[in-house]
């Protein structure tokens, strides 16, 4: 494989200058051109001395990222940032990994706690060392967390083997974290009643905005995602119906008495510009003032609306059904609370 770097001139603008660009070669095919933010008037060999210290230098750097990349892969490329570590990577690709915002505030906090290093130097034993220090936290991380982490850091090394920065051989000997759910949080009818109750006693636009909400999860299992949006399209006669956000599933429920309230309320305020960390906290603060000792996030209103219906008798399908979620999903609930098995028990041991 070769490569080549070229200086051009761009076409001239009214004053009479035009743009010096690095135009940048690889095995025959043109990379977008390199702007070195010089521009000058007539031919190149007669340009100020600074100007031209200025494109050599730059030329120098953009030569330096592609002797680089060969040293890490064998192969020429030209990656648009500094991309000897892992961060300075995921600063230039962020946009490519990550399409929203809460994905990349996950991301960034998962590199946070892993730390900076060399992408040059990641391989099996770095990363077995990486999930070892989140295991030794003085601060104990949970399974899914240590997951969630290393599977946010897979997702960036990926891009970086895809655009051949890493090679594939390098981390194929690390066996990833399995998954491991936690046990759900969630919310008993009484506690989502007292949630409701102190609620209603609230004037903050912001503290009913998050609240509203979150009863929007408990009663119709809604997704943060889908929460956030609610309007009045998602009204189909007497049912909520929607396409779920995340995975494209239609989800639709009856306007039950305990989610009316919650749907007009939420009809005349259908403005929400809350962030995702901005309504978990309100959510806390209205829990708080309910005497809900548990910790709550907005997630927890959804698993409450799960075991409101397991409890209530709903089978596994019919609660996979109105999550819009498989089967395996709604099954962790019934493992949670089995009317039958419970009822065993007692009749049994007392």
């Amino acid at each position: 494989m070769s490569y080549s770097i070229l200086i051009e001139l761009g076409k001239e603008n009214k004053q009479f200058e035009r743009k010096v660009v690095i135009l940048v070669i690889i095995d025959g095919k043109k990379l977008p051109r390199i702007d070195t933010g010089v521009k000058i008037s007539g031919d190149l060999k007669k340009a100020d001395p600074k100007a031209l210290n200025v494109i050599k230098k730059k030329r120098n750097e953009v030569e330096q990222k592609i002797l680089l990349s060969i040293q890490l892969t064998g192969k020429p490329s030209l990656p648009s940032a500094n991309i000897d570590t892992l961060i300075g990577f995921w600063e230039d690709r962020k946009k490519d990994i990550a399409r929203s915002d809460n994905r990349i505030r996950a991301i960034e906090v998962a590199l946070e706690a892993i730390g900076d290093c060399k992408l040059a130097a990641i391989n099996t034993r770095e990363l077995e060392s990486i999930e070892k220090k989140l295991r030794e936290r003085e601060k104990p991380l949970s399974e899914s967390t240590i997951w969630s982490y290393m599977s946010r850091l897979k997702a960036v090394l990926n891009l970086a083997i895809r655009d051949h920065i890493l090679q594939d051989r390098q981390i194929s000997g690390y066996r990833w974290p399995a998954y491991y759910s936690d046990v759900p949080i969630f919310l008993l009818e009484p506690e989502i009643e007292a949630f409701a109750k102190a609620l209603s006693g609230i004037a903050d636009p912001s503290l009913q905005q998050a609240g509203y909400r979150f009863l929007l999860a408990c009663y119709a299992g809604y997704r943060i995602s889908d929460a956030k949006r609610f309007n009045p399209d998602f009204i189909n006669g007497d049912a909520l119906t929607i396409r779920a956000a995340k995975n494209k599933k239609v989800v639709s429920i009856a306007i039950h008495n305990n989610l009316r309230p919650v749907v007009d309320w939420l009809l005349k305020n259908p403005e929400c510009n809350l962030t995702d960390q901005a309504i978990n906290k309100l959510i806390k603060d209205i829990a708080k003032a309910g005497g809900i000792k548990k910790h709550i996030k907005f997630h927890t209103g959804r698993h409450s609306f799960a075991m409101l219906l397991t409890r209530k008798g709903f089978t596994i399908e019919e609660v996979a059904e109105f999550l819009g979620d498989d089967i395996r999903a709604a099954k962790t609930y019934a493992r949670l609370w089995n009317d039958e098995l419970n009822r065993k028990v007692i009749e049994k041991l007392g």
